[in-house]
C-alpha cells in the first residue's frame, strides 16, 4: 500500500487539480504510481521495455482524460483499470510470454532473500502467469500491492465474497503447483 503523510493531498484531488490545468498535481500522481504500475505489468507481461511502453500510455491516456475526470471512483482503482486494460490488449495481441528472470529496475524482486527463497519467488512469478486473469489479478492485488478484498472487488467489479474465493482457489492452485502442504506460502511470495 502507498504509505502518504496524513496531510498529503488525495490521489482524487491531486487529478481534479490537474484537470484544471496544475501541471505539478500531474507529476505528483506520476510520482506516487509510475514504479507501482511498472511492476504490476511487467509481472503480467514479463518485459521490462513492453511495461515501461504500456505505463507511458496508461499515463498519457490520463493525460487525455484529466479534463473529463470527475472523482466518482478512487483514482487508484480508474488508473489501474487503465493499465489492466492496456495489459489484457497487449496479452490478446500477442501469445503469453514465457516468465524471465530479469526484473523491472531490480524492483520485482525483494532484497536480501537466501538463494532458496529467490528460487521460490521467481518460481512463484513463473506459476502466476498459468494462473486465470480473475486469479491473477486476486493474488497480484492482495499480496503484491497490499489492496485490501473490498478494494479489490471495486476494482474487479464483483462482491467481497468472490474476491475471496477467487483469492482461496488462487492460492490453492500455487501451493499444489509449487508442492506447499502449509496454508502459506513461502514469504517471498508476499514481497514487494
Amino acid at each position: 500500500m502507498l504509505l502518504r503523510k496524513e496531510n498529503a493531498i488525495s490521489d482524487e484531488t491531486l487529478m481534479l487539480r490537474f484537470g484544471r490545468g496544475d501541471e505539478s498535481a500531474f507529476q505528483e500522481l506520476v510520482g506516487r504510481y509510475r514504479d507501482r504500475l511498472l511492476n504490476f505489468i511487467y509481472r503480467r507481461l514479463s518485459s521490462v521495455e513492453l511495461a515501461e511502453d504500456l505505463v507511458q500510455e496508461t499515463f498519457l491516456r490520463v493525460v487525455n482524460a484529466a479534463s473529463r475526470y470527475q472523482a466518482t471512483a478512487k483514482f487508484n482503482t480508474w488508473l489501474y483499470t487503465i493499465a489492466l486494460n492496456l495489459v489484457r490488449n497487449e496479452v490478446a495481441r500477442r501469445r503469453p510470454p514465457s516468465c524471465s528472470l530479469e526484473m523491472a529496475n531490480g524492483e520485482a524482486v525483494p532484497v536480501g532473500l537466501s538463494i532458496e527463497n529467490l528460487i521460490d519467488f521467481h518460481r512463484l512469478q513463473s506459476l502466476m502467469q498459468e494462473l486465470t486473469e480473475d486469479h491473477f489479478l486476486v493474488v497480484e492485488l492482495s499480496f503484491i500491492e497490499g489492496w485490501t478484498n473490498q478494494q479489490i472487488a471495486d476494482f474487479m467489479g464483483c462482491s467481497v465474497g468472490t474476491v475471496k474465493s477467487r483469492k482461496f482457489h488462487a492460492l490453492k492452485e500455487l501451493r499444489k503447483r509449487m508442492g506447499v502442504q502449509s496454508e502459506r506460502l513461502p514469504e517471498s511470495s508476499r514481497a514487494n
